[in-house]
């Protein structure tokens, strides 16, 4: 269990550094993206834009009819809107709405750059459609002199099309990569935990069963040291079980030699040793149960060794059973009573 919970541990920790890793290089990756996209779509207005304003000087003024006409065709066709603005901020045509009906351009961000003859761009919410917009406007000169500027917009959602697509496929790609990684580390994380499970298995075994336990030479190849010791361990401990049973059947013939009936606890109650003495005495006793208490239902028994228990000295009773009478020493063995 606790090596379980250790794998779940260690395979947290191991997935945390390449979701880490990944979410940073999507943080910049879509940032860098990001910038680039702006970029491209303000490149492709401002062009758009010189363009135009080339076609607007060709025109003796502003509020041209044809001059309308043109720019309402370029603006369908790119996909765009247009304005023009006069030097006093009048619009003169929008592609979108009547110019009679806006109010005064000239200290928007963009046009007020444009009529102080810089290239002007933003991006902000357009009060006239309801929706965020980018901006990009030029001057339109006529010799020397700024005769008002050209504005091309474009919707936000628009704009960015390309943008949200390119993130929705390295989205997918991040996942897949993430998800992947994750599966990799899994998988790699249970083949290094394998032979681990198998030694747990086998330490586990050789502290219930009695039997031999051999850990086999491709495991001790596997783990070197690590299973070496565990194996060297397992064979101390069998060898000392060996001894122990070995000391436990002298001492059970010691017992039968005396012609008394012995019965062992340890210091928890469990019965370690009782001879056959004993179980002549008493067929009707379970002696293969785990605990004194289960195989005795006796109240005297159970008293004489609480006493011994708390006195540490030996305490001698006479205990009846069915009519018969026999005597009975509880002593305490450092650990153990009998």
């Amino acid at each position: 269990m606790k090596l379980k919970r250790f794998f779940w541990r260690s395979l947290l920790s191991l997935w945390s550094i390449p979701l880490i890793i990944l979410v940073a290089v999507a943080l910049v990756t879509i940032r860098k993206e990001k910038t680039v996209e702006i970029k491209r779509e303000l490149d492709e207005l401002q062009e758009l834009a010189l363009t135009l304003t080339a076609e607007i000087r060709s025109f003796p003024e502003l509020n041209n009819k044809d001059l309308g006409e043109l720019l309402m065709t370029q603006a369908r066709l790119s996909r765009i809107r247009v304005t023009l603005i006069e030097v006093t901020g009048q619009v003169t045509f929008d592609s979108e709405k009547e110019a009679a009906g806006l109010e005064s351009h000239r200290y928007r961000p963009e046009i007020y750059q444009a009529l102080s003859g810089q290239i002007g761009s933003s991006s902000r919410y357009s009060d006239t459609l309801k929706k965020v917009m980018f901006y990009v406007a030029v001057p339109v000169r006529r010799g020397s002199q700024i005769i008002g500027a050209c504005r091309v917009s474009r919707d936000l959602d628009l704009a960015t099309m390309a943008y949200r697509s390119t993130l929705k496929y390295f989205l997918t790609v991040f996942g897949l990569a993430l998800i992947l990684s994750w599966a990799l580390i899994y998988f790699y994380l249970r083949k290094l935990f394998k032979p681990l499970n198998e030694l747990l298995s086998i330490i586990s075994q050789a502290e219930t069963s009695g039997e031999q336990v051999v850990v086999r030479a491709s495991l001790l190849k596997k783990l070197g040291e690590l299973a070496g010791g565990v194996s060297q361990l397992i064979s101390q401990k069998e060898e000392l079980a060996s001894h122990l049973r070995e000391e436990q059947e002298i001492l059970a013939g010691l017992f039968e030699e005396t012609g008394e009936g012995w019965l062992l606890l340890d210091n928890e109650g469990k019965i370690i040793l009782a001879n056959e003495t004993l179980r002549k005495m008493f067929p009707d006793l379970d002696l293969k149960q785990e605990f004194y208490w289960q195989a005795f239902l006796w109240p005297e028994l159970n008293a004489l060794i609480d006493q011994v228990k708390e006195k540490l000295k030996p305490v001698s009773s006479q205990i009846e059973r069915q009519g018969r009478f026999f005597s009975c020493s509880v002593s305490w063995l450092a650990g153990s009573v009998s």
